[in-house]
């Protein structure tokens, strides 16, 4: 038994898509909006975001401007305090070569006796130390010192050029003492001596 296929039937056969004209149009619309949609949500993200990073590089010259004023402010007071601690020593020294000169009498005896020991002390002289109390015993022979220094390697150079001096000439000091200040955060405290038997009122 022979079938027999027939091909000029088939090629008139009328083949539809499977979506109309119509429905690809509402498709492509469709896919249009969506896409129309997804690009004004990123524009929107993007406007926000860019918001954002003007406002946080806003604060940032913000804080800039900020810390440079304080680290002005900063080096100011820095160098006012300074300039304070600078006069303060400043007029503790005039102060101390006013009394000393005070104390020297040209007219007294004794007064004579200890005169080229108060000059040689006060030619030697050390910015950032002073002196609160001087002994001169047995004639000037034996001397003791207490005072104040910002820099304790400033102690040592005085006591040096001080035995330059031809009236201190030979003397030794075999008590030393140092420590930081009670009154100031910024000196030391000393106290030189010939003896453990000298003291200071």
């Amino acid at each position: 038994m022979q079938q027999h296929i027939n091909f000029f039937s088939q090629l008139d056969r009328v083949v539809e898509p499977p979506f109309s004209a119509r429905q690809q149009a509402i498709l492509l619309g469709l896919v249009a909006i969506v896409m129309l949609g997804i690009y004004g949500f990123m524009s929107w993200n993007n406007s926000d975001l860019a918001s954002e990073l003007a406002g946080m590089q806003t604060a940032h010259q913000k804080g800039t401007d900020e810390l440079t004023v304080l680290q002005a402010e900063k080096v100011k007071q820095l160098r006012e305090t300074s300039v304070k601690s600078e006069l303060t020593m400043l007029m503790e020294n005039i102060s101390f070569r006013r009394e000393l000169l005070a104390n020297i009498d040209p007219n007294a005896t004794t007064g004579q006796n200890f005169a080229a020991h108060l000059e040689g002390l006060a030619r030697q002289h050390i910015d950032g130390m002073w002196f609160t109390d001087i002994h001169l015993v047995d004639g000037g022979e034996k001397l003791s010192l207490a005072g104040a220094t910002v820099k304790p390697e400033y102690l040592p150079r005085y006591i040096q050029n001080l035995t330059a001096e031809n009236i201190f000439s030979g003397h030794q000091f075999r008590v030393f003492r140092m420590k930081a200040s009670e009154e100031r955060s910024d000196v030391l405290d000393f106290e030189v001596r010939a003896s453990e038997a000298e003291t200071f009122q």
